[in-house]
């Protein structure tokens, strides 16, 4: 509803993502009926109301999804005075998506993050990006990037929660 003058070069084009978004990718692959073998990626930008994203899945290759073979799992965000939480609903549907990781990547986090907790159990900090996609859990705060970096294995019905102060600075 209005129009955004900005000045930019081919170096740093702006992404402009609307607060409360989940924009879901996943790994790059060369046909569109090939298998993404790898982790599901969730950009995630918490706002003070809380949004959802409902991720439909189904084998991609049959038309098993017209008799119900489908999953779908509904993630909720919403930004709090302490950081951030994201929650999973139970998986719904007889579709069981092969075993990947969940990587998520927070924007914005200017300030550096205290702590997260998945399911109530502490996730440990890793040393860099590298780190953490090797060991496949934990968290990483990009610094240049000004977000908040979370890895674990994928499963539905969970609960993460990441304390971190949401002010943004100039």
């Amino acid at each position: 509803g209005k129009d955004i003058e900005a000045e930019v070069t081919l170096a740093a084009l702006p992404t402009y993502v609307r607060e409360g978004a989940i924009l879901p990718h996943g790994p790059l692959v060369m046909w569109s009926d090939q298998k993404a073998l790898g982790p599901l990626y969730l950009d995630l930008y918490p706002s003070g109301q809380p949004s959802t994203f409902t991720l439909y899945e189904d084998d991609g290759q049959s038309f098993a999804h017209e008799q119900g073979v489908s999953s779908e799992v509904v993630y909720t965000l919403q930004r709090h005075a302490a950081g951030a939480t994201l929650s999973a609903s139970p998986r719904k549907g007889s579709y069981l998506p092969p075993s990947r990781r969940l990587v998520l990547r927070v924007r914005r986090v200017d300030h550096g993050v205290s702590a997260l907790r998945l399911d109530g159990k502490a996730l440990s900090p890793s040393a860099g990006y590298d780190a953490l996609i090797a060991s496949g859990e934990g968290y990483w705060y990009d610094e240049r990037d000004l977000s908040l970096v979370v890895a674990f294995p994928d499963r539905p019905g969970f609960s993460l929660e990441m304390d971190y102060d949401p002010a943004l600075s100039e």
